[in-house]
């Protein structure tokens, strides 16, 4: 079988700037890569300006190649402004080198519709290049403090417009689709799961202990971290035995909540840093639905 060429453009994804942004995208797009040639592009700013306007970090490994661009955003107001309009004129710029280089890909992958779904809509209109998006973002519900009915007018518009125009949509939840369904536009979509390495995550049989929870993830307030730790803290009271781990909080507010809960005092841990492994081996059942999605935009 042909391996199709599948050009990714990222809104997140890990890179020196931050090595968890999206550290899930970079997981899929691995495992992807066993059945297709995958292109990453990613922009992410930073604010000493490099000597070129931009830098650029590259990375190549079975099957995957990583393009991580830096470019200069100042912090002043008009800075800001300005940084879209830079970043969208580099943007078409690498694609245009891609294109030049590689070809047209067979199709665009948009991790999360905004904003690398801009670039996305203008490669569609002048290339004819199809993408579908996969949305990972949690703001369509009444209950994230970014949510999407609290956006500005232009993000709302973009956010549609991208959707509109995808030929396939792709979420990692049933309730994250729905949400989109009910607060952006009605669309058929597929949910494929974030994929694991099993090797790590896996079943073992071991002797009856402890019993420990484990919790992954920035603990933005979407995660509710307060109240796991508020249950947890109820239910330690009944099993004074059981332990709770919680990992990848970056601001201190959980510990000093934590703290305040005298149960967590001795038993309670919460790592700066989430501990990295090598990937080696993905789930094979998510990849196989992504195969399906692809082939059913482009048949071989």
């Amino acid at each position: 079988m042909t391996r199709r060429k599948i050009l990714w453009l990222c809104s997140w994804y890990p890179g020196k700037t931050d090595p968890f942004n999206g550290d899930f995208i970079q997981r899929h797009a691995r495992a992807a890569a066993i059945y297709c040639d995958i292109h990453v592009i990613h922009l992410a700013p930073v604010t000493e300006k490099p000597e070129a306007g931009y830098e650029q970090e590259w990375k190549q490994e079975n099957g995957l190649t990583e393009q991580l661009v830096y470019y200069y955003k100042s912090e002043s107001a008009i800075g800001k402004f300005l940084a879209h309009y830079r970043w969208l004129s580099l943007y078409k710029k690498l694609l245009r080198d891609y294109i030049r280089k590689h070809g047209k890909p067979d199709l665009v992958h948009v991790q999360i519709p905004m904003k690398a779904g801009i670039p996305a809509l203008w490669l569609e209109k002048h290339f004819r290049i199809p993408f579908l998006i996969t949305e990972h973002w949690g703001i369509y519900n009444d209950v994230a403090e970014d949510r999407f009915r609290l956006r500005s007018p232009l993000f709302r518009y973009f956010t549609r417009r991208i959707f509109s125009k995808a030929t396939a949509f792709i979420s990692v939840s049933r309730f994250l689709a729905e949400g989109v369904n009910q607060q952006v536009i009605r669309k058929e979509y597929k949910v494929i799961p974030n994929v694991t390495d099993t090797r790590f995550f896996n079943f073992k049989e071991k002797e009856e202990g402890a019993f420990r929870f484990i919790h992954v993830s920035n603990m933005v307030p979407l995660k509710n971290a307060e109240g796991i730790l508020r249950a947890f803290s109820t239910l330690q009271k009944e099993y004074p035995d059981i332990t709770l781990q919680m990992v990848g909080d970056r601001e201190p507010a959980i510990r000093e909540f934590a703290a305040r809960l005298v149960q967590f005092q001795e038993a309670y841990n919460l790592p700066v840093k989430l501990p990295m492994k090598k990937w080696q081996k993905p789930c094979s059942r998510p990849i196989a639905s992504y195969s399906s999605v692809i082939s059913k935009i482009h048949p071989v």
